[in-house]
């Protein structure tokens, strides 16, 4: 079978699925293709950019929002916070990346736009957005932290219970719409 840019990204995120960030290393996705390293350079010139393409691929199994209501929006956060948790490591993969990207493209610009539909203006729905975003993302890195400590040590008791994603995210959301 030929090397190809979608074999290469499939086989990164099964590796991610399995065996989480820490392990996606070059080497050892050359392995699980069985080529040289060098050979995956051809279609990612650096880790970073097979990391980029990684949280696209991500990304892109979840549409774009579009709410009517509020209601809709806090939906689509979940479904995001669930698709960043249904791969070990991809919060960090996704986040990282987005992190380092201008906030008026992709994800960043999509849910800024959505907030904008929804009736925030366009000095403050920027702003908003980069914070739902930190919500978002915050709430994920804490149930991904939860998750591997409860994997290392089965017999710690975590004394918190998760907080509930659609609730806090309705209570920002609610923030937003208070006079100052």
């Amino acid at each position: 079978m030929a090397l190809s840019r979608d074999l290469v990204l499939s086989t990164a995120i099964q590796i991610l699925d399995r065996y989480g960030l820490s392990d996606l290393t070059m080497r050892r996705l050359a392995s699980e293709l069985h080529v040289a390293v060098s050979a995956l350079y051809w279609h990612f010139p650096s880790k970073q950019s097979l990391l980029a393409a990684l949280c696209d691929e991500i990304l892109n199994q979840l549409p774009a929002p579009s709410p009517t209501r509020q209601s809709e929006l806090v939906e689509w956060a979940v479904q995001l916070t669930q698709l960043l948790l249904s791969h070990p490591g991809g919060t960090e993969v996704v986040w990282s990346t987005i992190s380092m990207q201008d906030w008026s493209v992709g994800i960043g610009q999509q849910l800024t736009d959505a907030l904008q539909r929804l009736g925030l203006s366009s000095d403050t729905a920027p702003a908003a957005s980069l914070g739902l975003m930190n919500l978002i993302f915050g709430q994920a890195f804490s149930i991904d932290q939860q998750r591997s400590v409860s994997r290392l040590l089965p017999s710690l008791k975590l004394d918190r219970p998760p907080v509930a994603l659609g609730l806090s995210i309705a209570c920002y959301l609610r923030g937003l719409e208070l006079p100052r």
